[in-house]
């Protein structure tokens, strides 16, 4: 499992960092945004289910 593995997470920060860089560029205003995207529930008969956040209804 991944979370019993032993790896290095700067290492892999450090390699997401760079993908990042190669791909979007290396200009100072260069930003990435990234939003979730959710599809509202239609219906409320969901048996043993809560309602979760959607934030595109902000509900």
């Amino acid at each position: 499992m991944l979370s019993e593995s032993a790896w290095s997470e700067r290492a892999v920060l450090d390699h997401i960092a760079q993908e990042a860089s190669q791909r979007l560029g290396h200009d100072e205003d260069t930003s990435l945004t990234i939003d979730e995207s959710g599809v509202p529930k239609k219906g409320r008969h969901s048996v043993g289910v809560a309602r979760q956040w959607c934030g595109q209804i902000g509900t």
